[in-house]
C-alpha cells in the first residue's frame, strides 16, 4: 500500500500498486512502469549528474584525479548534534580531504577571475562576472540531476517532507540528516506519521544508504562545491577585486 492508514480505511484498502502478469512491469494509479525502463532512467539520471559534476570540476572528476581522493571509509562523522554549521566537512579529523573553496579555486580560478599585478608587489584578482554566473548555472543544473539521483538510488521515500529534506549540516536546534557512516553516505529522516500512530513523541527514523559512487559525489558536493559556491555568489553579486599580498 502506498497511502496512509486513514486513506486506506476510507477506500476499504483497495490496492493502487500491483505487478502485471508478465512480471516485467508494475501498475501505479493506472500507469504502467516497466522495470527495464525504470532502470534505464535511474542510470541516465546518475550519468547526467556526474557529467555536470565533471564539468564543475574542470574535467578532473571522471578521470579519477579527484574521485580517488574521496576515501569514504576514512571520513569521520558524528551522528549527534554538534552545533550550527557542523558536519563531516568541518571535522578536524577530515583535514586530509581538504574541504573548503580552495581546491576548486585552484582548478577553476583561471576561468573565473583574472590575475593582474597591483603595482605594489601584490596580485589583484578581478572577477570574470559572466563566467561566474555561467558556472553557477552549471551548479544549478547539477542539482536538478543530483536531487532525483539521490532519492532514486537511496530508495525513494513515500512522503513529500522526507523527499524534500536534505540538511548537510546542523542548523539552530536541528541536526543534519546527511552523514557518512561505515564508508557510505546515509540520509536519515523522520517518519512523522509514526508519532501519531504509536502515541510517542520520538517517532521512528528511516535510514537510506547511497551506493559508493553516488556517496563520493555527495561528499564532493558538500566538501568542495558548497563552499566554492558561497565564494562565487559573493563575487557575482558584487564586482569584487581581491588582493593577495604574497
Amino acid at each position: 500500500m502506498t497511502y496512509g492508514r486513514g486513506y486506506r480505511n476510507h477506500e476499504e484498502g483497495q490496492a493502487r500498486l500491483w505487478w502485471d502478469s508478465d512480471g516485467k512491469s508494475v501498475n501505479y494509479l493506472g500507469d504502467s512502469i516497466t522495470v527495464a525502463g525504470f532502470q534505464s532512467t535511474a542510470q541516465a539520471v546518475l550519468q547526467e549528474a556526474e557529467d555536470w559534476l565533471d564539468k564543475l570540476m574542470g574535467g578532473r572528476w571522471k578521470k579519477g584525479e579527484l574521485q580517488q581522493t574521496v576515501r569514504l571509509r576514512d571520513i569521520a562523522d558524528s551522528l549527534v548534534y554538534e552545533g550550527p554549521g557542523q558536519s563531516f566537512a568541518t571535522n578536524r579529523k577530515n583535514a586530509w580531504l581538504q574541504p573548503g573553496a580552495e581546491k576548486l579555486a585552484d582548478i577553476m580560478g583561471k576561468r573565473l577571475w583574472k590575475i593582474t599585478n597591483a603595482g605594489d608587489g601584490s596580485k589583484r584578482y578581478t572577477c570574470r562576472r559572466e563566467a561566474v554566473v555561467e558556472y553557477l548555472s552549471w551548479l544549478k543544473s547539477f542539482r536538478t540531476k543530483m536531487y532525483p539521483a539521490t532519492h532514486i538510488w537511496g530508495g525513494q521515500p513515500g512522503r513529500g517532507p522526507e523527499i524534500a529534506t536534505l540538511k548537510h549540516c546542523d542548523i539552530e536546534q536541528l541536526p543534519k540528516n546527511i552523514f557518512v557512516f561505515d564508508g557510505q553516505v546515509v540520509i536519515i529522516t523522520d517518519r512523522d506519521k509514526s508519532k501519531g500512530l504509536s502515541g510517542g513523541t520520538g517517532g521512528r527514523k528511516v535510514a537510506r544508504f547511497l551506493p559508493e559512487h553516488l556517496s563520493r559525489m555527495m561528499v564532493a558536493y558538500i566538501a568542495w562545491l558548497l563552499p566554492f559556491e558561497k565564494v562565487l555568489h559573493r563575487l557575482a553579486g558584487k564586482h569584487h577585486i581581491l588582493t593577495d599580498s604574497n
